[in-house]
């Protein structure tokens, strides 16, 4: 597996990274699909960084538990020898990682929560580990970093160092993509498109970009949602808050707590529609 996975587009002096486990096979399908089909050349060189990175983050907390969710489907998959397609390096990094739950005996999520800190000291999958992991590897250095209690601004700013990083939340381009959807069906533009309307929102990942590009980058992205939602790995986290208490829960809000601020995230829980588990007297 490459950890510090990233697609570079020289004519525009941009990367574009994204973590697993935060959306990247849709992004760089997507990303793909449109610089084809406009002849930009781009290249996914992980040891060369442009001079503007946008790094694209998911919620930690909706991420922790997508996490879970790719061990619960490894785990699966493993105990029934259906591993056999992956290739070597893969199948031995998910083995690795198999080993690390099995060691420190995580055989739920009530567990996985409790162990959580020991455990990123203990492996090396990105899919597991915090995003901020995966954006400090460099694919000349073996280290990985496991550290939720650092100072963010002084370990990306050594990281990114000589090159503008933004973040990006995934959240956003959703809400985005629905914002124009709904501009496009409004009566006021039915008949005239949305374009070249100043209501229209763009990308600003794309800010260097036409108009065009960012009015296919909505389309691709939607297609390869599309595409991926009925065999995806990951369940919406809704699915396993039934598995933990509200205190479970409130453990995970405070191991991200930091990394949900650096990132831009609400320091507040969102409790709103979640029914925990009872916890037990």
């Amino acid at each position: 597996m490459k950890y510090m996975k990233h697609m570079n587009v020289p004519e525009y002096n941009v990367s574009f990274i994204a973590p697993h486990k935060s959306g990247n096979t849709i992004l760089y399908s997507t990303l793909v699909d449109i610089l084809k089909l406009n002849s930009i050349e781009y290249n996914f060189l992980n040891d060369k960084l442009e001079k503007d990175c946008f790094l694209f983050v998911r919620n930690p907390i909706d991420r922790f538990f997508s996490s879970y969710d790719w061990y619960v489907k490894l785990k699966r998959l493993h105990d029934l020898d259906m591993l056999k397609d992956l290739s070597d390096d893969d199948l031995k990094q998910t083995k690795s990682s198999l080993e690390v739950f099995e060691n420190l005996e995580i055989d739920s999520l009530s567990k996985f929560i409790e162990k959580y800190e020991l455990f990123i000291n203990n492996s090396i999958d990105t899919h597991f580990l915090p995003q901020s992991s995966f954006f400090f590897k460099r694919s000349t250095n073996n280290e990985m970093v496991g550290n939720l209690n650092f100072n963010f601004r002084i370990e990306y700013d050594r990281r990114f160092e000589n090159h503008n990083y933004k973040f990006f939340r995934m959240e956003d381009i959703n809400d985005i993509i629905k914002f124009n959807k709904n501009l496009s069906i409004s009566s006021d533009f039915k008949n005239y498109g949305v374009l070249n309307k100043t209501d229209f929102k763009s990308f600003y990942f794309l800010k260097d970009f036409s108009k065009t590009i960012n009015n296919l980058f909505m389309i691709f992205h939607t297609y390869h949602k599309d595409s991926l939602s009925e065999y995806h790995h990951s369940k919406n986290p809704n699915y396993y808050y039934g598995e933990i208490t509200l205190n479970e829960y409130l453990t995970v809000c405070e191991i991200f707590r930091k990394e949900c601020l650096f990132f831009g995230y609400d320091d507040i829980p969102n409790l709103l529609n979640k029914e925990f588990k009872n916890p037990i007297i």
